[in-house]
């Protein structure tokens, strides 16, 4: 799922049930960096890396 930056996600990774807002994206070689912080206004965020075809290869999170 690539976003424009204005999108906003449900999951329920990490801290369960936290909405997510991407924060900010960058590339390295053929993967797409996706850094989503917490829309709840908490310290939680989550780092997605896409492959070229937009498929989710990891995602970390963190707080």
């Amino acid at each position: 799922m690539m976003s424009d930056g204005t999108k906003v996600i449900k999951d329920g990774g990490g801290q369960g049930g936290v909405t997510w807002k991407e924060a900010s994206r960058s590339t390295s070689g053929s993967y797409t960096i996706v850094l989503y912080k917490s829309a709840n206004g908490g310290s939680q965020w989550k780092r997605v890396t896409y492959d070229n075809s937009g498929k989710i290869v990891k995602v970390v999170y963190g707080s």
